[in-house]
Parts: structure tokens; C-alpha cells; sequence
């Protein structure tokens, strides 16, 4: 129990940390395909839940345990993964013959499993895998030794969190049913871990460029001259105007594009416009998380517009995820130019005065 209430205390310490100093270590971050090896090691602590007999005048059946593991990232989601791990020892006492006889059963093993991760923000995920343990036992007292290998079904679950661009720290809780045999004795394996890995990323890609778009001629539509001395009404119809904004890869932080201080101080200058937000996203990933992540993008925008005092009430947003490309996704020049929002100004139309010569 005190190895378990040090490595509770020890995630917590660690979480809190990685919150405090995540916002710096994101700040700057580069971004990366979505596949990679990666390779880590984590401690943890074991209890077998049938580690001695019922007639045992003692027994230790909790332990550390310590592994190694590496595996690789297919995508966003799926992951193969394969750990080389220490897996402690139990030691019992029993009664017999009239002597206390001390016994220590050892554990080792290697496990390979398959993995999914659950997105549930930019640098934290949930995730579960499923797999096979290879495990090596020992069972030895002052007078014999027995060894014995085999094969147990394994299930984990957990957590992960991008503490910077290539480390990850995760916590997590592995089953191992049934590890051990009739030779040697069994029992159901359960452990807590902590852990910290290095993912081996491929190189960053290239910084979005932005694409400025061209400004529509304005043109103006004179009214009936009002007969006047000096000056007549007229209308001006300003045109819609637009500025696009590339975003990096799997990211909705918002970069202010060129023009965009101009394009706040037209709406500014013309409060009857309405301001639309069109967000999108290459195809990479689910058709599901597209569709979230284009909304976090319309949504970063318009609350920087909030923040330059435009108006909630004049401001539209729609997400259309992977659909609509302006080009197709067949190499990363082009799936960075579809990772985009157009924010538009209506057109409005605006009297002036005119002086008569």
C-alpha cells in the first residue's frame, strides 16, 4: 500500500507541473506527421491477486515492477506496442514438517499489444490495448527451485500527455489474467504505472503561407441629386471584402495572417457589416474530428474578433471539416493551402456627401 500511495502521490505532483508549464512548451510547438516510432520506460507497482495459498503463515504479494517499452504510432488512433518487464516477487512462509519454510516466486516477461488513442483535447488522450504476455517464473524455497514460461491474455487503460514536442508521459493500469501455471502456481496480475516516453517524429513540415487575396474595385452608384446649393447625396456601395488564415497541422491555434489589422479596421470603419466564418481542415484523421477541429478554428477567430471589439451579435461561424478543398490532398504543399479559414465582411452599402464644383 505505500508503494501505491507514493506513485499516486508522484501523479499528481507530475500532472500538476506539466499544467503549469504546458502553455510554454506549446507555445512554439512544431508539428509532425502522424506516424512515428516512439520508446519509453515507466515503474509501476504489482499485486498478484492470488500470490500465496490460503495456509501461508506469511505473505508479500505487492512488489515494483519496472519495464522498458517501444512501439509505433500508425495514426492518430492506432498503435502497436511491446514492453520488456521485471515483475517482482511474492514471498510466502509456510508450516511444514514442524519448520517455518520461507518460499519466493519471481516474474518475468515481455508483452505485445495493440492500442487505440481517444483525442480528448490538443495533448491529452485516453487510450486502451489488448495483447499477449510472455511471461518467465520461479518458484524456489532452501531445498528446490522450479521454473516454468507461458502465455496470458493482458488489457490496459490510461492516459497520455505531451509535456513538450517529443515527450509524453502517461499513467496506466495493466491486467494480466491468469500469469503462471499449475506447475509453478497462478495468479491474476494487476498493476499501476508511471510512465515517460520519446517519440521519435518525423521532420516538422513547412510553415503555412498565407494567401492574400485580392481586393474587389469598389464602386460607387450616385443617387438622384437632390437639388442643393452646395453638396448632393450620394450612395456608396462598399464590396465584401475577405483575408484567409492558414493553420498548422492537427492545430487551431490561430496566427494572425497579413491584412488582418486592415481587414478589423474596415468592419471597424463599417459597423452594419455581418462578419462570416468559414473554417476547414485537410483530410487527414476521422471525418468526425474534421469536423470538431474546424469548428475550434471558426471558434479561435471569432473570439480574437471579440477581443478587437467587434460585436458577438455581427459574427457567423460554420465548420465544414475535410469537405470543400480548394486543392486536392495529394501532397502536404497542397493539404496545407485546404487547412484554412475565410473570414468575410458583407457588403454595405453607405451615404456620403458630395460636394458640386
Amino acid at each position: 500500500m505505500k508503494t501505491l500511495f507514493t506513485i499516486g502521490k508522484l501523479s499528481v505532483v507530475t500532472l500538476f507541473i506539466t499544467s503549469l508549464y504546458t502553455p510554454y512548451l506549446f507555445a512554439n510547438q512544431s508539428n509532425f506527421e502522424s506516424d512515428y516510432f516512439y520508446a519509453g520506460a515507466k515503474f509501476g507497482s504489482i499485486r498478484y491477486q492470488h500470490g500465496c495459498e490460503p495456509w501461508a503463515i506469511s505473505c508479500d504479494k505487492r512488489d515494483n515492477a519496472f519495464a522498458g517499452f517501444f512501439g509505433y504510432q500508425f495514426n492518430d488512433g492506432l498503435f502497436i506496442e511491446s514492453s520488456l518487464i521485471d515483475l517482482g516477487e511474492v514471498n510466502a512462509t509456510y508450516f511444514e514438517s514442524g519448520l517455518f519454510v520461507p518460499y519466493q516466486g519471481e516474474m518475468k516477461a515481455w508483452d505485445i499489444a495493440l492500442g487505440y488513442d481517444l483525442t480528448l483535447s490538443d495533448n491529452f488522450k485516453a487510450f486502451t490495448k489488448v495483447g499477449v504476455v510472455n511471461w518467465y517464473g520461479k518458484n524456489s524455497s532452501p531445498s528446490f527451485e522450479i521454473k516454468d514460461d507461458g502465455f496470458s491474455a493482458t488489457a490496459s487503460v490510461g492516459f497520455k500527455y505531451d509535456i513538450a514536442d517529443n515527450w509524453q508521459a502517461r499513467i496506466s493500469y495493466q491486467y494480466i489474467d491468469d500469469l503462471g501455471s499449475n506447475k509453478l502456481g497462478s495468479s491474476n496480475g494487476h498493476i499501476g504505472w508511471l510512465g515517460l516516453s520519446y517519440q521519435f517524429k518525423r521532420q516538422t513540415q513547412p510553415e503555412p503561407q498565407p494567401i492574400t487575396p485580392e481586393e474587389k474595385p469598389q464602386k460607387v452608384v450616385e443617387a438622384k441629386v437632390i437639388p442643393a446649393p452646395v453638396v448632393i447625396e450620394a450612395t456608396k456601395v462598399v464590396p465584401a471584402r475577405s483575408v484567409t488564415a492558414l493553420f498548422a497541422f492537427d492545430s487551431s491555434q490561430f496566427k494572425i495572417p497579413p491584412n488582418f489589422n486592415d481587414f478589423v479596421d474596415h468592419i471597424k470603419t463599417y459597423p452594419t457589416t455581418s462578419i462570416t466564418i468559414n473554417a476547414y481542415t485537410d483530410s487527414k484523421g476521422s471525418v468526425e474530428y474534421n469536423q470538431w477541429l474546424s469548428k475550434r478554428r471558426a471558434e479561435a477567430i471569432k473570439t480574437n474578433l471579440i477581443k478587437n471589439g467587434i460585436s458577438e451579435s455581427r459574427i457567423s461561424i460554420a465548420f465544414f471539416g475535410e469537405a470543400n478543398p480548394v486543392i486536392d490532398n495529394n501532397t502536404e504543399e497542397h493539404r496545407q493551402l485546404n487547412r484554412r479559414a475565410v473570414i468575410t465582411a458583407s457588403e454595405v452599402e453607405v451615404t456620403i456627401n458630395k460636394e458640386v464644383n
